[in-house]
């Protein structure tokens, strides 16, 4: 599931979300695998979506039930996240944090006027005001294991206005903030 409705979204369009018994489901089997499996000393968990976000409290207990279990057995656990940063509040990603979900990938197209054309909630409203200031909060947080990739999703009518978008974001972030940029063909509805 996810709450937008983006133009150039390569996803399968399915309303389904993890259900709890999905998720104990998956916690008893990874605790079943590192168990039967002792050499495993790291373990690595990718929150994708859709929008992972829109689960939150799943990935709350998920992540939880899976660090105390790594804790216990030596086993070192990180998480990363791809989010649309949308719903990724200050708050959330701390408690995150404290969960071993250090790295995110937030796509952010560009300046407002490129984003919002592109990347919609499912209602049409926008969304770079509130992603941005997401991240702008999220950078308050001291913690210098957290790394945030903010990707640009571009394509040659946008190239004009990414400068200007780069200089923000090195004028308003630190070094745990870096920007990747990938150059799309526009869909004909770019067009």
């Amino acid at each position: 599931e996810c709450n937008f409705s983006c133009q150039c979204c390569y996803e399968t369009k399915k309303h389904i979300n993890m259900t709890n018994e999905m998720a104990e489901n998956l916690v008893v089997a990874t605790k079943k695998y590192l168990y039967d499996n002792k050499s495993i000393t790291y373990l690595q968990l990718e929150w994708f979506g859709g929008e992972p976000m829109l689960c939150y409290d799943t990935i709350v207990y998920v992540s939880t039930q899976l660090k105390e279990y790594c804790d216990a057995n030596d086993i070192v656990f990180n998480m990363s996240m791809t989010t649309n940063g949308y719903l990724l509040t200050k708050k959330r990603a701390e408690k995150l944090l404290s969960l071993n979900l250090f790295s995110y990938q937030i796509t952010v197209d560009g300046c407002a006027e490129y984003h919002d054309n592109l990347r919609v909630l499912k209602n049409g409203g926008p969304t770079w005001e509130k992603i941005y200031k997401n991240l702008l909060n999220i950078k308050t947080i001291k913690n210098s294991n957290l790394a945030i990739t903010i990707r640009i999703n571009y394509h040659a009518d946008m190239l004009e206005g990414l400068p200007e978008f780069i200089k923000m974001v090195k004028r308003d972030f630190d070094d745990r903030f870096v920007v990747y940029a990938i150059r799309i063909n526009p869909t004909p509805e770019f067009e």
